[in-house]
């Protein structure tokens, strides 16, 4: 389009001066061609700066002119008439009168133009017509060279309209000469384009001027006639036009844009764009499961630029030297599982920058097989380095909520997550919270510096909720992983350092704080309460280290009830093959029925044999009777000993454990009314029945064996007295018992049950 492109601004530039001399200069050629003296002619043609001419006339008579052939050729731009010292406004030029004699058609069939004034263009071919009738001057041109185009000009008192058809524009323009009024319309067809980063479809924008274009202008040059437009200019694509990007995406778009022009300066501009993707990345395979069964089924985007510029028409460089050019963008997508993803953001274009600046919306709606997740962000603000990605500078803050997440163990459970990231000189600095049904929460500080180290402090806060729902809820989480466990009360706090080579992939947990506060439990039909602990701890791939842990246990109860208990222990546990785990014991006390239990401060290992003396001293009898009183016995005393214990292949045994009485001994007291009617007339089992009911012992004595069947088995020896039996003969009772012991502690528990749920447990065991 070399004509438009170049040969548009020639002429603007060089010819329109003295559009008034030349089209005289060529009427009077053809006026006069037969009539005037024809040095007289080539005067007036070196005038217009034409310095050759030929002319071929077919007809000629006062009211019509035909003219087969006229070329010229022009050495020099076309300058003004030299006979006036002021040139001529733009008014005045399109208001020339034109002389009476001027015939009221004239043809020109061809009409060649040529020379050096051309030559960048290339030669001039067209046709004309002139048409004079009453009171409208019509100019019609039809372009053959350089190229095709046809051209109609209307003048009609102070009207001039304007009509250009071409295979890259059919426009119209219409001027009011004696108020400045400018309008303009028309069509631009615009060929597709490709480049090596993608390509863009052939466009048919529409374009729309209006404005005044002032009159008293003197169009000697193009700036100068530009300089007096003050309009407003406005190309859309109405039509979808496709664009793609090389292996990212493809989508059809409509765009508007509008200059604001006052003076030939362009002051401000508007551009609105927008579509939707018709293809877009594929998401390599295997994809992260919550999104294995998303499809992207739309994705509508909108940008939308304005500012105030101060940039001349014609001076291009400084309008692409502008500091920023400030971008609105909207991305809205949809998939099959109803996930929504809504953008706006401010974007600055810069020559090699683009800054976005985000403060108003970012919502999506994710639905995963997990759950629907709702994520918003309050705020995106990025400095992205086009040529070098990595200076990119960004703070985002990133809220995730959902109302259930869609797994089993934590089906009904809200999440909500907050994030405030920032990246700058490669590091990414990133503060979070995590709050899992405002019971848990998890908040951590993390950086990835340049060498791809990232170190993530954590801090962990669980509190058992008061409400019934959220506990069921969290027990529902329990009984997943641990169906024998109830939790009842506690709190739990822990905090670590994370440290991760995301090049290896190799990660541990340092620096580790394990705080567990006032946890009532049940395990089985073993119940703990006022549990504490704390812990440092460390954790890598393969180790669970526990260092310097502290136990604290109110009482544990099974059958029993013991404590308080405190220890001290470290432990290692190996995450791979946990029952190989160690733990060493360095400290304890644990207070039972009024005395004290003490077990070796060793090293434990639970997958290897242990001798473990359990050592009794000072033990209450009668703090043990309390716990489950009786009418028809009562005893008191104290005992020690000691029950070596065995573990082995998971078992537990007793061989040749031995309690016996802390002098002075003790007194025990039977009901012995029940033996009495069992004896019936047997003297020595009605004075044994007799002793038993006021007996004072002196000396208590007992072997205990447990074997891997679950019997205990137990050989009872007293000596003592009853002062009404006898005068108080000296008594030596040898007695021997076989009992299930967990039969035993399980009828202990269902007698005197601190718990529904232990009693439930243990009937659904005896049936």
């Amino acid at each position: 389009m070399k004509w438009w492109r170049l040969g548009g601004r020639l002429i603007a530039t060089r010819f329109l001066p003295a559009i008034g001399s030349v089209l005289l200069t060529l009427l009077l050629i053809v006026s006069t061609a037969a009539a005037v003296a024809y040095i007289y002619v080539n005067q007036r043609a070196a005038a217009a700066g034409i310095s050759d001419w030929s002319i071929r006339v077919a007809e000629l008579s006062q009211q019509r002119v035909i003219i087969d052939q006229l070329s010229l050729t022009l050495t020099q731009p076309a300058q003004a008439g030299t006979t006036s010292t002021q040139p001529p406004t733009l008014g005045a030029l399109l208001t020339t009168k034109l002389p009476t004699w001027l015939p009221q058609h004239i043809t020109i069939r061809s009409l060649h133009i040529n020379g050096p004034a051309v030559s960048a263009i290339g030669a001039i071919t067209a046709r004309l017509q002139w048409t004079q009738e009453q009171q409208q001057v019509t100019l019609k041109a039809n372009l053959n060279a350089p190229e095709k185009a046809a051209i109609v000009i209307k003048r009609q008192g102070n009207s001039v309209d304007l009509s250009l058809k071409h295979d890259f524009i059919d426009s119209s323009l219409s001027y009011q000469v004696d108020t400045g009024a400018l309008s303009a319309g028309g069509q631009l067809s615009l060929p597709a384009i490709a480049v090596d980063t993608g390509s863009l479809s052939a466009t048919r924008p529409n374009v729309t001027l209006t404005g005044t274009l002032n009159p008293d202008t003197v169009p000697d040059s193009l700036p100068a006639l530009l300089s007096a437009l003050s309009a407003q200019v406005s190309l859309s694509v109405t039509e979808p036009a496709t664009i793609s990007v090389n292996t990212i995406a493809t989508s059809e778009l409509t765009a508007n844009a509008t200059l604001t022009i006052e003076d030939g300066i362009v002051h401000a501009y508007t551009l609105t764009s927008q579509g939707q993707l018709t293809a877009w990345p594929i998401v390599p395979e295997p994809l992260p499961a919550p999104m294995q069964q998303q499809t992207i089924e739309r994705v509508n985007w909108q940008l939308y630029s304005r500012d105030e510029l101060s940039v001349a028409l014609l001076d291009h460089q400084q309008l692409f030297a502008k500091a920023h050019w400030p971008v609105t963008a909207a991305v809205q997508i949809e998939s099959n599982a109803d996930s929504q993803l809504q953008l706006d953001a401010d974007l600055k274009v810069f020559p090699e920058t683009l800054i976005i600046d985000h403060n108003g919306t970012l919502s999506a709606q994710l639905a995963t097989e997990f759950g629907i997740f709702k994520i918003n962000s309050p705020a995106l603000n990025a400095t992205i380095n086009i040529k070098q990605p990595l200076a990119t500078q960004a703070d985002v803050k990133l809220n995730i909520d959902t109302d259930s997440v869609n797994l089993t163990p934590f089906r009904d459970f809200p999440v909500k997550t907050s994030l405030h990231a920032h990246y700058a000189n490669q590091q990414l600095n990133a503060d979070g919270a995590i709050t899992v049904a405002n019971d848990l929460t998890l908040r951590h500080n993390t950086q990835v510096d340049t060498q791809q180290q990232l170190r993530s402090q954590w801090q962990a806060d669980f509190s058992w909720p008061d409400a019934a729902n959220a506990q069921r809820r969290w027990q529902r989480l329990i009984h997943h992983y641990a169906p024998l466990l109830e939790l009842s009360k506690g709190k739990a706090a822990a905090s670590a350092t994370l440290e991760v080579d995301l090049t290896t992939q190799q990660w541990a947990a340092k620096q580790g704080e394990l705080a567990i506060t006032d946890v009532d439990l049940i395990y089985d039909t073993v119940a703990l309460a006022a549990t504490d602990l704390s812990s440092p701890f460390t954790l890598n791939p393969k180790h669970l280290q526990l260092s310097a842990a502290t136990l604290n246990l109110g009482s544990i109860q099974q059958g029993f009830a013991i404590g308080p208990i405190q220890a001290s222990f470290t432990a290692d546990v190996p995450l791979q093959q946990p029952t190989q785990a160690v733990m060493v014991l360095s400290q304890h006390q644990i207070n039972a029925f009024g005395g004290s239990v003490s077990l070796p401060e060793q090293a434990y290992r639970m997958d290897q044999q242990l001798f473990i003396p359990v050592v009794f001293e000072q033990i209450n009898l009668g703090e043990l009777m309390r716990q489950y009183p009786s009418d028809r016995i009562d005893i008191d005393g104290k005992v020690s000993g000691t029950l070596p214990l065995v573990w082995h292949s998971n078992q537990l045994t007793v061989d040749k454990g031995y309690l016996s009485a802390v002098a002075p001994g003790g007194h025990l007291t039977v009901d012995s009314s029940a033996l009495r009617s069992a004896v019936g007339s047997n003297p020595s089992l009605r004075t044994l029945a007799s002793v038993l009911e006021n007996f004072y012992y002196e000396e208590l004595s007992s072997e205990i064996d447990y074997d891997e069947k679950g019997n205990v088995i137990l050989g009872l020896r007293l000596k003592g007295y009853n002062p009404e039996v006898e005068n108080g003969r000296e008594v030596n009772l040898n007695i021997r018992l076989e009992e299930d012991l967990a039969a035993l502690i399980k009828g202990l528990q269902l007698s005197n049950s601190v718990s529904d749920t232990i009693r439930k447990r243990i009937q659904q065991k005896v049936n």
